[in-house]
Order: structure tokens, then C-alpha cells, then sequence
């Protein structure tokens, strides 16, 4: 339990009351809950996304989901997608690469990238909402519209899970560098195993996103270690951010072509 609590605090921003006294070890076992946190963070997206969308147009909700979602991670994976996106295309050599992303100050490329991942999640959510006034409070409204939402971090988190268990830490030093130093492959199941039966509760759309994100994760590794031969926590945090962009994506398509987006 003390690596899914240290989880929890290192992955959102609940407001936890315990402090946990732990080594480095126990603090990395807790790469398996990753799909946890993404669970609970998309139950507070999915909360925020129907209540909004009483209130408010699409357009507004889909931003308020935004907003929470940002609140509840902290940025932290923003800013590692901001971070890679400065360095990788910097257009310098690896060991410059890496520098430029332990630099605090953002650069235009990073801006862009947030600015990229963050209106493709707003007009994602806006498009899903088009579903809500036809499916009533049905089985349908959750597997078409409500469960994709939850399911996008937990996806997400996922594949973030998955790229630790098979990939090699790219500096020699870091934050970042303690789940590749304490991963154990034994976990891999378990991270599995738990992941897809959050997502297999939000129902068949959901289903059809977790090989998308897989895939997209893969090709993600692919990119990042041609250009620094490994990953590191940033890359980590910019390959959930595209991922939950695209599986996203994939869930609107999925139910335009069943259709349920009017």
C-alpha cells in the first residue's frame, strides 16, 4: 500500500493526508498503479465533463474538463511534453538534447506542443458531447460518451507503464532514472492486468482504444530513441499526453462511424 500511496502523490494532486516513509524501491513497485491513478483522474474528468455539460455548451465543458485534468495531474506531464518537444527538435546532437530539457525555461517548440496536445483534448471532449442529449442515462451514454473520457488516462498510464518495463534510461542521473533502476519485468502482468480491467469497465469504445494506444506508444519509443537512445521522465510524461490525445481521437471516430455523435 505505501507504493500506491506514494503513487497517488507523485501522479496527482489528491489532497492525500499520509506521509509514507519509504526507499526508492517502494516508490518505484508503484509503476503498476499507474493505471489506478489514471482511473481516478478520469472519474474527476468524466464528473467534471457531465456536470458541465449541463450547464454550459460543449465548448465551454470540454475546457472545464481540460482545466481539471491539468489540475489534477499538476502539469507534470505537460511539462514533460514541453520539455522533449524542445529538445528533440532542437535539431542538436544527443547530449545537447538532454540539456535543453532539464532547462526550466520553455522554448517556442514546447508551447507549441502544449498548445497542440491541449486543444486536441478540448476539441475531443467538445465532439464526445455531441453524444449526450442521445443516449438518455443508458448503458450507451457510458460505453459511447462517459467511458472513453475515464478511459484516456487510464490508457494513457498504461502505456507510459509499459514503456519503463521495456526501455533503457537515457541519462545517467534523474528523477526519472528510479523506475528503470527498480523496474522488475514480474510487474509487467500485474500493470496489465490491472489496466485493461479499469478499462474494460468503460465499455467496448474504451476496448478499441487500448491497442491504438499501445501502438501509438511503440512508435512514440521508436521516435524518442532514435533521437536520444533511451527514455527519460519527460519523454514519459510526453508519450501520455500524446497518447490520451490520440486514443481520444479514436473514440470520437469509433463512435462517429457507430453513429452516436449525431
Amino acid at each position: 500500500m505505501k507504493s500506491l500511496v506514494l503513487t497517488l502523490q507523485f501522479l496527482t494532486r489528491l489532497p492525500l493526508p499520509w506521509v509514507i516513509e519509504g526507499d526508492d524501491a517502494i516508490f518505484a513497485r508503484g509503476v503498476k498503479y499507474f493505471p489506478v491513478a489514471g482511473a481516478i483522474i478520469g472519474l474527476f474528468n468524466c464528473l467534471v465533463f457531465y456536470l458541465a455539460n449541463l450547464v454550459f455548451s460543449p465548448i465551454t465543458a470540454g475546457f472545464l474538463t481540460v482545466l481539471m485534468d491539468t489540475f489534477m495531474t499538476g502539469g507534470l506531464h505537460l511539462d514533460g511534453l514541453s520539455d522533449t518537444w524542445d529538445g528533440v527538435f532542437s535539431v542538436r546532437d544527443r547530449e545537447r538534447m538532454l540539456e535543453i530539457m532539464k532547462d526550466s525555461r520553455i522554448g517556442s517548440f514546447g508551447v507549441l506542443g502544449m498548445l497542440m496536445v491541449l486543444g486536441c483534448k478540448w476539441v475531443m471532449y467538445t465532439e464526445l458531447a455531441g453524444g449526450l442529449s442521445l443516449y438518455g442515462n443508458g448503458m450507451d451514454l457510458w460505453c459511447r460518451v462517459l467511458g472513453p473520457v475515464v478511459a484516456a488516462p487510464i490508457v494513457g498510464r498504461i502505456v507510459m507503464a509499459l514503456l519503463i518495463y521495456i526501455s533503457e534510461y537515457a541519462r545517467k542521473t534523474g528523477m526519472g532514472g528510479l523506475y528503470f533502476a527498480h523496474k522488475d519485468a514480474m510487474n509487467l502482468p500485474v500493470t496489465l492486468i490491472i489496466g485493461l480491467a479499469l478499462t474494460g469497465l468503460c465499455g467496448y469504445t474504451a476496448w478499441i482504444m487500448i491497442p491504438f494506444g499501445i501502438a501509438v506508444g511503440l512508435c512514440f519509443r521508436a521516435f524518442i530513441y532514435r533521437k536520444l537512445g533511451g527514455m527519460t521522465g519527460d519523454t514519459l510524461g510526453a508519450s501520455l499526453e500524446v497518447t490520451e490525445c490520440i486514443v481520444l481521437t479514436v473514440a470520437v471516430i469509433a463512435v462517429r462511424i457507430l453513429g452516436g455523435l449525431g
